[in-house]
C-alpha cells in the first residue's frame, strides 16, 4: 500500500527537478559576422571548446490553426557548423558548413 505513494512522489521530484536536456546546451545566433561566421550565445554556460560541432535549426511556420496568433511552427535542422573560437562560457564564434546561411535567431545546439 505505501508502493504507490512512493511511486507518486517519485515522479514528481523527477518533474519538479527535470531531467537534463539538450536545451541546457542550446543557443542562440545573435549576428552573423560574414556568410560564414556568426556569434553563438548559448543560455547556460556551454562547456564549448574549438573544434565542437554543432547543429543549427531554423523555426519553419506553417499558417496559424487556431486563429491569426497562434502559427503552426516547427524547429527544422538546417545544417551544422563548428566552433572556431571561445569568447567566454556563454558565448563563441561558429563556422557555418559551406552552403549554409545562418540568420540572427536561428537556434545553435551542441
Amino acid at each position: 500500500m505505501n508502493h504507490p505513494i512512493r511511486l507518486v512522489a517519485l515522479v514528481l521530484a523527477i518533474g519538479v527537478v527535470g531531467c537534463p536536456t539538450a536545451s541546457n546546451r542550446r543557443g542562440l545566433v545573435m549576428n552573423p559576422i560574414d556568410e560564414r561566421e556568426s556569434r553563438v550565445r548559448f543560455y547556460t554556460p556551454a562547456e564549448a571548446r574549438e573544434g565542437d560541432t554543432v547543429r543549427v535549426f531554423r523555426d519553419k511556420c506553417g499558417t496559424a490553426t487556431r486563429g491569426p496568433i497562434s502559427p503552426n511552427c516547427r524547429m527544422t535542422p538546417i545544417g551544422q557548423g563548428t566552433i572556431v573560437r571561445v569568447i567566454d562560457s556563454h558565448e563563441v564564434t561558429m563556422q557555418s558548413e559551406p552552403g549554409l546561411t545562418v540568420k540572427q535567431g536561428d537556434t545553435v545546439e551542441r
